[in-house]
């Protein structure tokens, strides 16, 4: 239940982490390779018929981009899962340029802000397990849950759910 949150408080973490100006890994100009033309069968074999968009990179540059009707780059897509391990794959980067620390407490300034938060306790590690004991409303009535408010209704709620209990 406290998966959406501590993903939501993650990505926010990392937004707030600067990033060094990396050189972008030398990508040869080549014909599109098979895997690429095949990655169209998303959006023409009726068996794949949900794909909503597809968007392949390397070395920063876009080596594919599609969307299925009445989608583009402008939508919010809902990732579920995927946000979770991206953003664990992220930390993983930071931890392993000694950028952060996963024993260390999650840098939430609002949870440090009194003496007795119990939040200032709460560690990357915690936040990547989803053992962090913070609230988290998953289901019920459509406008109760943190998960569509946070995608779909209150662009501030994202933000604000790293600073509730």
């Amino acid at each position: 239940m406290h998966a959406l949150r501590s993903s939501l408080i993650l990505s926010g973490l990392l937004l707030t982490v600067p990033v060094a100006a990396q050189k972008p890994l030398a990508v040869t100009p080549v014909e599109r390779p098979a895997s690429l033309i095949e990655a169209d069968r998303f959006f023409t074999d009726p068996a794949l018929a949900e794909t909503r968009g597809l968007l392949v990179m390397q070395g920063g540059r876009t080596l594919y981009e599609r969307y299925g009707p009445g989608y583009g780059p402008g939508n919010r897509f809902v990732s579920w899962s995927m946000a979770k391990s991206i953003t664990s794959t992220l930390v993983g980067e930071l931890v392993g340029e000694n950028r952060l620390e996963l024993d260390m407490p999650a840098p939430v300034p609002a949870w440090r802000t009194t003496p007795d938060d119990p939040r200032a306790a709460i560690t990357l590690r915690h936040l990547l397990h989803m053992s962090s004991g913070l609230a988290h409303i998953e289901g019920g009535e459509p406008e109760a849950s943190d998960t569509n408010r946070a995608l779909f209704a209150d662009r501030n709620f994202a933000i604000a759910l790293a600073f509730m209990v």
